[in-house]
């Protein structure tokens, strides 16, 4: 069978953008279908990248509970870490996801990978002599290096996941969304032998639409920070984290007409305090750390419980105060 080839201006678009094509119009249909099914677009929420910083967010999943608002929220989105939050908040079960982080090392975060390839040489040099034209021998080429990484660690987040998770039938009442960053890679554009440029671009991913095998892979390459960690391949399409792009993914839930939406942050270089802004149709509770909440791969108990403590306070004392006059 041949590739699909979509053209721009007289010019191939780079490798693998035909997948991305196809996949982005299905999705793209299946999320609609899910949007106009849900009813209640009342409170939704989103969780931050940061890492190890994580465990701040599960602080203040603590206190939504006790604010009673847990359970309202329909929509949730996140990136990196974020996207583990959004799934483990999703699922529902608080004492699950607190038993995760309390138990989360720092092995969990730095994982010693040593295959560096998949592919033999080998197996390089029969495709490139079956190769008929410059552009297959590229394309071969490219395929093989892509199963590279100069990364020598990973991270345990799909054993994560499997501990945390058993029962996926909560995807079906609520709005779940990840970010994850496209990356590129320079290939042959055209006869001319041009070559398009490394770029990176968000790609948010309902994760409602995929099945358990597909959604740990997505969320997983959520995490994947470069250079720290190997890039994800899916679909012969390279995905680096979430954060590179949109490390606060407010946008899906925006789109899909969330009035209300609570921002979870685990930096406040942009927001120095919690505070609320206005966007589009939306009101938006921006929760922002308290205090330092240290390194981003930095984890023992010890600093897991402390993060967590200051989420739950800082999200009683923020919400908590226009819960008190009807303003949430």
């Amino acid at each position: 069978m041949g590739h699909c080839r979509l053209v721009k201006d007289g010019k191939r678009t780079a490798h693998g953008c035909e997948e991305l094509f196809v996949s982005t119009i299905y999705n793209k249909a299946l999320e609609r279908k899910i949007i106009n099914n849900l009813s209640n677009k009342e409170l939704g929420i989103v969780f931050s990248g940061g890492a190890a910083r994580g465990a701040y967010e599960i602080g203040v999943w603590k206190a939504l509970i006790e604010l009673d608002l847990a359970n309202k929220v329909t929509g949730i989105s996140g990136t990196s870490v974020g996207a583990l939050n959004a799934l483990l908040f999703a699922q529902g079960d608080y004492d699950a996801a607190a038993n995760v982080w309390e138990q989360v090392q720092k092995r969990d975060l730095i994982k010693p990978r040593f295959r560096l390839k998949e592919k033999s040489i080998n197996t390089l040099q029969q495709n490139t002599e079956r190769a008929k034209t410059p552009d297959e021998v590229v394309t071969n080429l490219y395929d093989w290096i892509r199963q590279f990484s100069i990364s020598l660690i990973d991270n345990n987040v799909p054993k994560l996941i499997d501990q945390s998770i058993k029962d996926y039938s909560f995807m079906t009442n609520k709005l779940i969304y990840t970010c994850l960053s496209l990356r590129g890679w320079p290939v042959f554009q055209n006869a001319d032998n041009e070559l398009d440029p490394e770029w990176h671009r968000e790609w948010y991913v309902p994760l409602n639409i995929l099945d358990n095998t597909d959604l740990k892979t997505i969320v997983t390459a959520s995490t994947r920070i470069p250079v720290v960690y190997p890039k994800s391949s899916i679909n012969h399409m390279s995905f680096v984290d979430g954060g590179v792009t949109d490390n606060t993914p407010v946008k899906p839930l925006l789109n899909a007409g969330f009035k209300k939406i609570i921002v979870v942050h685990l930096d406040n270089r942009q927001y120095q305090e919690c505070n609320i802004i206005h966007k589009e149709n939306s009101t938006v509770y921006n929760i922002v750390p308290s205090g330092d909440l240290k390194g981003y791969l930095s984890i023992d108990r010890g600093l897991t419980l402390g993060r967590r403590e200051m989420g739950y306070e800082d999200t009683i004392r923020f919400l908590g105060f226009f819960l008190e006059r009807g303003m949430i």
